[in-house]
């Protein structure tokens, strides 16, 4: 791309802690509108983190206002540092066990 050509987003990529939840583990309403409107524009929003899916997975959706059965935004998500990746639509798309 040259000079002054914009660049579209093709997909945002957050970390958990810190990040996506603050110090309360909790979604700030900054955060909640950001996402919202990234997602309304299209663009898929995927969770990297190195927490295993749980209950604080249930919170993000609640607070986003998505249903709470989902384990991802409107992108994939990896868990549990690459060992768990899950499809935009929930489904396991690579698992690696340790032994």
């Amino acid at each position: 791309g040259g000079a002054g050509e914009r660049r579209r987003v093709k997909a945002v990529f957050t970390d958990v802690d810190g990040t996506l939840l603050n110090s309360k583990h909790s979604l700030d309403n900054v955060t909640i509108h950001a996402l919202q409107a990234v997602m309304d524009s299209g663009i898929p929003v995927c969770m990297a983190t190195g927490k295993a899916r749980g209950p604080w997975v249930q919170l993000v959706m609640e607070s986003m206002g998505l249903p709470k059965e989902s384990w991802t935004l409107n992108g994939p998500s990896v868990f549990i540092q690459g060992l768990l990746v899950c499809d935009q639509d929930d489904k396991v798309a690579h698992r690696t066990m340790l032994a």
